[in-house]
């Protein structure tokens, strides 16, 4: 009887204990989630009256986010296109350094993160509320 309520009191304490583990998959403001190098292969916009746009790149352009909040990607005459960024929950903040850039591919402001389908996060939705649009961005 005591061995049975031992084992169950380390199972309870192990089930606790494992529960309250962070797991690295999580949104955080450290922006774990989204540092590295991330491939932009599509973008969808969709339409007020219904159905959408499927954009897809034949050069699919790579933006590598750094841990120090700084972003860049290579633009097609090989200069760097920069910008900040932060993470808080689910909303990415992108801002570009220079104003001349914001008309980027992905222009400034906020875009909601929403969770791919596989928990290593290979794949990232960048919501635009505003403009309706969608980058899907592939590591």
């Amino acid at each position: 009887m005591l061995l049975i309520r031992r084992t169950t009191f380390i199972i309870v304490v192990l089930s606790i204990m494992l529960s309250c583990k962070k797991r690295s998959t999580e949104f955080n403001d450290k922006g774990n989630v989204v540092i590295g190098k991330w491939t932009l292969c599509h973008i969808i916009q969709y339409r007020s009256h219904g159905g959408f746009s499927d954009e897809s790149f034949f050069s699919c352009p790579e933006i590598i986010f750094l841990k120090n909040h700084l972003a860049f990607r290579e633009r097609s005459d090989s200069k760097l296109l920069y910008f900040n960024w932060s993470l808080h929950g689910n909303i990415l903040t992108l801002k570009h350094t220079l104003k001349k850039d914001n008309n980027d591919i992905i222009a400034d402001g906020n875009y909601v993160i929403a969770r791919a389908n596989n928990k290593e996060f290979n794949e990232l939705d960048l919501l635009d509320t505003q403009k309706h649009i969608k980058y899907i961005l592939a590591r």
